[in-house]
């Protein structure tokens, strides 16, 4: 059963995914706004455009900086949170997320384990997919069978992506499947 539960827990993960960032100028200034050494956030991806650029509290960022970066630039950005809740935490049915359904996208990148995320949409989940895909493309790119750019075409760059994967059998790359849940009540 979906229930929402009371922000009484402690925080697990949190990511923020910043859009708009378009030079490596601007990279290098959120670098230096997160308090990092310079390359600390590796080099910027020009094929990446002004698409989404995922920071996670897992890397120790400081995301709360990240946050007031974008909102000085005037950029869009999502703040993502995780939080672990205790079993006896008071909780309240929500019968209106009941017999929804989420479209999930798993990404099982082997030994650094599987991440999910979720969408509303299954376009949303495939266009997810892309954007993680060009995001890491240069885990792939080193090989001599994968273009230095990922394909305009997501189809296209997911097939190079597993195909890659496939052949090299690089556990940092990993393999994205998209699946259904129904919110049960």
């Amino acid at each position: 059963m979906w229930q929402r539960l009371d922000p009484a827990g402690q925080l697990t993960d949190r990511t923020v995914s910043i859009e708009g960032i378009t030079s490596e100028a601007m990279w290098r200034d959120l670098e230096a706004a997160l308090g990092l050494a310079r390359f600390e956030l590796g080099r910027f991806k020009e094929w990446v455009g002004g698409g989404p650029r995922h920071l996670s509290s897992q890397h120790g960022y400081d995301l709360d900086a990240a946050v007031a970066w974008a909102r000085q630039h005037g950029l869009t950005y999502e703040d993502e949170r995780s939080v672990r809740v205790p079993g006896d935490a008071r909780r309240r049915v929500d019968d209106e997320l009941t017999g929804r359904t989420l479209h999930v996208l798993e990404w099982d990148r082997g030994e650094h384990g599987v991440h999910y995320y979720l969408r509303a949409s299954r376009a949303g989940a495939l266009a997810l997919r892309h954007e993680l895909i060009v995001e890491h493309w240069d885990k792939v790119s080193g090989y001599d069978e994968v273009p230095d750019r990922p394909p305009a075409d997501p189809a296209a760059a997911l097939r190079i992506w597993h195909e890659a994967n496939h052949t090299h059998s690089d556990p940092d790359v990993g393999v994205f499947t998209v699946g259904t849940a129904v919110i049960a009540g």
